[in-house]
């Protein structure tokens, strides 16, 4: 565990007991079977201690049971009951060690006097457990995770061939029809709205579920009841509705899918790499070489393509090559891997496409879509533009645990032509693409991943609605990296990388000039002057201040910056970049303008602060940019915020039978807290008990100020046969803030009320910040029932846990605070399984923590 885990000191206890329960000596077979496998197979094996494996186990067992604390570390845990007994202590430094330590630790927490989720899968969690000490690729699958990746992986699945998705009003809606699958040939339409799947109503039902209702075995048959919009000409919003019986087959999944775009170009674009993607891809290739559209150039698309089958990805480099080593597997030993392919060549089957060809790419470009990317860079058939690409470099095995389990487990790294390893560096983009981001928060930079060497990044002004105060609305420009690759496509004079990257350079300083032409003219909106400097010079003479308004959740936050040109020229094109590890500060852009010497001008930035914030003091670093010179460092500052939690909210409910007939449920919401809330929305979740279907999706309330209630009902439809109680989950949604709450509740159908209200959680005196060191956090929890128990985490790390059972607790725990910031969590679970969380923000104040804000060099 953690130092900081290691050092926490409950200030309360209710006793230890020791256990001495007898170990068996051997681990589940599931477990046994996924060591197995990595002692044998795992790339990275010489490198793996088992100390290492326990303490990752440890951790992952501690996250996933409540009252599970775990102490130690370096392969010597202590396990025990948080606020009671002791379970036992569990050893393991040697490899031979691992098996008979991990059964230890699976038999204590077995016979503990505490009780086990009735989900929870102990051989499961300590098998995740185990592939925590692996790479970040390395993984167990079971469940719902292992469907959606077997289907994304083989590319097929049975069902009848359609997308759907899900309106704004919660409707299903048939999105797209897949060509040649039983959908199409049963008549099912784009726009059709899904009524009925297999009788059961869909009023309330997730994408999800609705998916995994109308899939099945091979062969079977789905009703669907579909509502159609009748052809125009007819009565004004006029429908049909029809029942369509559809035979399921294999549907293949279009991973791939491409046009003509103007000019005469051909864009492709491949979302993953499936198995079947070399079938779309060739039916891409056919298409648009028919349509004429292969000649001119070819946009490939890989932004946000995470990757898939490795094979796949090296058939599609295939498919624009007639030469060259595309990939090499290597194993741990540098060898061969069993089941792999270990050398990819491409082959000239002399109808690839003789053409210029651009590839977008971006952070999330990522395994399969890098090989194809970098195959074409590195055997010089493209160029790519937008950002470095993620950098995998590696590759999975999927390997069978048991017949609901598999282990995705890296064993080889993949090699790019020339033995290029990509693995945690990526690939760079030949033109890095950033963005200007301009809106009624201010300026924000989107930057891609900075190089020492090559070009630096072409910067896009995108203006979105809100940077104009009067005036017209800016102008949609659509895809600009996609209108960029055209361009330099027009330009490109041959059809080699070389001849394509001569077109980029001359692009890249065209489109620069208009951009900065367009970021001038946008700045000067704001009055801000934009020119440009007549020439370079050294290291600018500025101080900086900064001033900030009060930071209150919710409302606007302002930040200006004083900068002061000390030097004797001007200074042109200024910026102060602000930098954070806390996410709403950092890449801040205060763009200043020209300043003059011995001039102060300031810049200014508004934004908008969550409804919903801890209070916080950060440290802010900043930095002065200007035309032509070097970046000065200028210091930092410290930004304050007050925080506001979440609003809290109480609900009773109760089941009525109305004179209609129809079962309703009677929802009151009370709002607890000092603010107003809007835009309510309250709906539950498609029921998971048979026969019970819901008739009113939702319900919407447009305001509740604080201290009122109201009434909303949500219609359901139950089989009158079944008595047992309703297990429901209601969620609450405000258009400010968010989700409000998800509970899961059994709703009795005598019409008896249920009244939920989580915990409340109250900090003591908790300031923003203190001095580095020991620090006693405390608080307070209140239920209207009974508080069960209390968490407190530490950036992932469980720091206590208490078991309660009265309306009133107490809660403390000592902490070590690191100079910077330090974020608590503090949950509180009530008796009926209703929880709350409130996070504590604080800085560990150091001396001389705030640099100066002075950068004279």
């Amino acid at each position: 565990m953690s130092s900081l885990v290691r050092r926490a000191v409950l200030l309360f206890t209710l006793g230890a007991f020791a256990a001495t329960p007898s170990v068996a000596e051997a681990p589940t077979d599931l477990v046994d079977a996924a060591l197995d496998r990595i002692e044998t197979l795992y790339l990275d094996r010489g490198s793996l201690e088992a100390s290492a494996v326990l303490d990752a186990v440890g951790r992952r067992l501690e996250e996933e049971i409540e009252w599970l604390m775990v102490s130690g570390g370096g392969g010597r845990l202590h396990l025990h009951v948080g606020g009671g007994a002791a379970l036992g202590d569990v050893n393991v430094i040697t490899w031979e060690d691992l098996r008979p330590g991990l059964s230890r630790v699976q038999q204590l927490i077995a016979q503990a006097p505490a009780d086990l989720d009735g989900d929870v899968r102990l051989d499961l969690l300590v098998t995740m457990g185990v592939t925590d000490a692996l790479d970040r690729h390395s993984r167990v699958l079971y469940g719902d995770r292992l469907d959606a990746f077997d289907k994304r992986l083989k590319g097929v699945f049975y069902g009848v061939g359609a997308r759907i998705v899900q309106s704004p009003q919660g409707e299903l809606v048939v999105e797209e029809v897949f060509r040649g699958n039983p959908a199409e040939s049963a008549g099912l339409r784009a726009g059709d709205t899904l009524v009925r799947i297999d009788g059961v109503s869909t009023t309330g039902m997730s994408v999800e579920d609705a998916t995994k209702r109308i899939t099945g075995p091979l062969g079977s048959s789905v009703e669907l009841r579909v509502r159609r919009p009748l052809p125009p000409g007819g009565p004004e919003g006029a429908t049909v509705e029809l029942t369509l019986l559809i035979e399921r087959d294999e549907v293949r999944i279009p991973n791939v899918t491409w046009k003509v775009l103007d000019g005469g170009f051909g864009y492709i674009r491949i979302d993953h790499f499936s198995q079947q993607t070399d079938y779309w891809l060739s039916e891409a290739l056919t298409d648009l070489d028919n349509m004429n559209a292969l000649g001119r150039g070819i946009v490939l698309d890989l932004r946000d393509n995470t990757g898939g089958s490795m094979e796949q990805s090296a058939a599609a480099a295939d498919a624009f090559l007639t030469a060259g080593d595309i990939l090499r597997t290597v194993g741990p030993d540098g060898g061969k891997v069993r089941g792999l392919m270990e050398t990819k060549w491409a082959v000239d089957d002399h109808i690839e496409p003789d053409a210029p060809i651009v590839i977008l790419q971006n952070r999330r470009t990522a395994s399969g879509a890098e090989i194809l990317a970098g195959a074409l860079r590195e055997l010089e058939r493209a160029v790519l533009i937008g950002d470095r690409s993620y950098g995998k470099g590696t590759v999975q095995k999927l390997y069978t645990l048991d017949d609901d389990t598999r282990l995705k487990l890296t064993v080889a790294r993949y090699l790019l032509p020339g033995d290029l390893s990509i693995a945690d560096v990526g690939i760079p983009a030949d033109l890095p693409v950033g963005r200007v981001r301009l809106d009624a928060d201010g300026v924000s930079l989107v930057m891609p991943v900075e190089e020492s060497t090559g070009p630096s990044p072409l910067l896009l002004v995108d203006e979105r609605p809100g940077w104009r105060t009067q005036g017209t609305m800016p102008a949609d420009r659509g895809d600009v990296e996609l209108q960029l690759a055209l361009r330099i496509l027009a330009r490109a004079e041959g059809t080699s990388r070389y001849d394509v990257l001569q077109a980029a350079g001359e692009v890249r300083e065209l489109v620069r000039a208009e951009e900065e032409q367009r970021l001038a003219q946008t700045l000067a909106i704001h009055s801000i002057d934009w020119s440009a400097a007549p020439k370079s010079g050294p290291l600018p003479k500025v101080s900086v201040r900064v001033e900030a308004s009060e930071g209150k959740p919710g409302e606007p936050f302002v930040l200006k910056a004083y900068v002061t040109n000390n030097g004797d020229t001007a200074l042109h094109r200024v910026a102060v970049r602000v930098s954070s590890t806390e996410s709403i500060w950092d890449d801040l852009y205060l763009p200043v303008g020209r300043v003059n010497p011995g001039q102060t001008v300031s810049g200014s930035i508004t934004t908008r602060l969550p409804h919903s914030l801890s209070a916080r003091e950060s440290l802010v670093g900043l930095r002065v940019e200007s035309d032509l010179r070097p970046p000065a460092d200028a210091g930092g500052a410290v930004l304050k915020t007050k925080g506001a939690p979440l609003p809290a909210l109480r609900l009773s409910l109760r089941l009525r039978q109305h004179p209609d007939g129809q079962s309703r449920a009677e929802v009151v919401l009370k709002n607890q807290s000092d603010r107003e809330l809007s835009g309510l929305k309250v709906y539950f979740e498609y029921p998971e008990l048979a026969g019970v279907e819901l008739t009113e999706a939702e319900a919407y309330l447009p305001s509740l100020s604080p201290g009122r209630q109201a009434l909303v009902h949500l219609g359901l439809d139950l089989d009158p046969n079944n008595t047992v109680d309703l297990p429901l989950h209601i969620i609450v949604e405000d258009e400010r803030y968010g989700e409000l709450l998800r509970w899961s509740f059994d709703l009795p159908r005598d019409g008896r009320v249920v009244d939920l209200e989580a915990p409340r959680i109250s900090p003591k005196n908790v300031p923003t910040s203190a001095p580095a060191g020991p620090f006693t956090l405390s608080w307070t929890v209140q239920d209207d029932r009974a508080v069960h128990h209390q968490l407190t985490w530490s950036d992932g790390d469980k720091l206590s846990y208490t078991p309660s059972n009265t309306k009133t607790a107490q809660g403390a725990v000592l902490v070590e605070l690191r100079p910077g910031r330090n974020s608590f969590l503090i949950e509180a679970v009530d008796d009926q399984g209703l929880s709350t969380r409130s996070f504590v923000i604080l800085r560990g104040q150091v001396e001389g923590d705030v640099p100066t804000s002075d950068a004279n060099p």
